[in-house]
């Protein structure tokens, strides 16, 4: 599931569109989400399954088409992907992650109980902020990760030096 909160206001009412874009198999799927239109002042949800693209190695790509107008503004914000039930790691890897998710000060991990992985927060320039180790026998874990607002890394390693990095915006 891809999620994010939009805003597209354009007081000329010239407003372009905004579209989310899927890269699987070395093919763009354009529009899992489109929107066009001045939709108001207010922020408003969206969100798309990915369930298509289960077992696939996907790229998402956020396109904001301007309007007629140097007035129609495009933002996006809160921007979830939620991989939830889908292996992450290469076949036959036993470190597969099932759900990795940074909200609200907390780091939630769901992943083969089977597996030893040692799990690092990285800032932007590549520095340790946060290390734990998620040992045998422990499916999920919550760790409270307190972070200021960012751009962020979460780097699982497991036992078997297969590396997965999910790359976090931290808002306040």
């Amino acid at each position: 599931m891809v999620s994010l909160y939009y805003n597209m206001f354009s007081s000329q009412n010239l407003m372009g569109d905004l579209h989310v874009d899927v890269l699987a198999d070395g093919t763009w799927n354009n529009d899992l989400i489109h929107i066009t239109g001045n939709q108001g002042t207010d922020w408003k949800p969206a969100q798309a399954s990915l369930d298509a693209y289960i077992g696939k190695t996907v790229q998402i790509r956020f396109r904001g088409v301007t309007g007629q107008s140097y007035t129609s503004d495009i933002c996006i914000d809160d921007i979830s992907i939620n991989a939830s039930g889908v292996g992450i790691l290469p076949t036959g890897s036993r470190g597969q992650v099932f759900g990795l998710s940074l909200r609200e000060g907390i780091l939630n991990l769901r992943m083969e109980p089977s597996v030893r992985a040692e799990v690092r927060v990285l800032d932007l320039h590549g520095r340790s902020i946060f290390r734990f180790v998620k040992e045998r026998g422990v499916a999920s874990m919550q760790k409270p990760v307190p972070l200021p607002s960012g751009f962020y890394i979460v780097n699982i390693k497991d036992e078997l030096d297969h590396i997965v990095n999910h790359g976090f915006v931290v808002t306040h």
